[in-house]
């Protein structure tokens, strides 16, 4: 898919094409899916042998722990694939946005093409996060964002990539 492709079909959506690693990153709900079994397991188990409410209670939060953590995976795995509209206030131009990037973030790698309004840089790596793969598109007056890991080991970081929508929010709007 070319770069006029890619950034036509994310203004219409503002979301990527599923890619091979995102199908296999649903793997991660193995997890939240064994938990959950786990408690239903045991509270069957509680029904049939013994009424302890003490294990009844038990069970019910490990259902209740694998359902948060189901919900957490997917709403992490949606991110990294659903884009953010920013609006730009500020009518910035995409060499200035581009020079206030370098400045605010530690890039690796910076790719652009100023015909269809499209940036994309990798962020190095960090404590927690192997690096951001961040793609900016420009929309009218608005600025598409979605920050995903670089990395397919990685599916997603635990705040990262907010805090790096945050950071272009304010580089856009001030």
């Amino acid at each position: 898919m070319s770069i006029k492709q890619f950034v036509a079909e994310v203004r219409l959506t503002k979301k990527m094409k599923s890619t091979f690693e995102d199908k296999m990153n649903l793997l991660f709900f193995i997890g939240p899916f064994g938990i959950l079994f786990f408690g239903v397991s045991t509270m069957i188990a509680n029904f049939n042998y013994r009424l302890e409410v003490i294990s009844i209670f038990g069970s019910l939060l490990i259902i209740i722990l694998g359902i948060l953590l189901a919900h957490f995976v997917y709403k992490r795995l949606k991110q990294n694939q659903t884009f953010e509209v920013i609006e730009n206030e500020n009518i910035l131009c995409e060499d200035a946005l581009i020079e206030k990037i370098k400045i605010d973030f530690r890039i690796k790698k910076i790719w652009f093409d100023w015909k269809n309004g499209y940036i994309e840089f990798d962020t190095n790596m960090k404590a927690f996060s192997w690096g951001e793969r961040i793609t900016v598109i420009k929309d009218g007056e608005f600025y598409l964002v979605n920050s995903r890991p670089v990395s397919s080991r990685q599916p997603f970081t635990i705040c990262k990539d907010r805090k790096n929508i945050e950071k272009l929010r304010k580089i856009i709007r001030h």
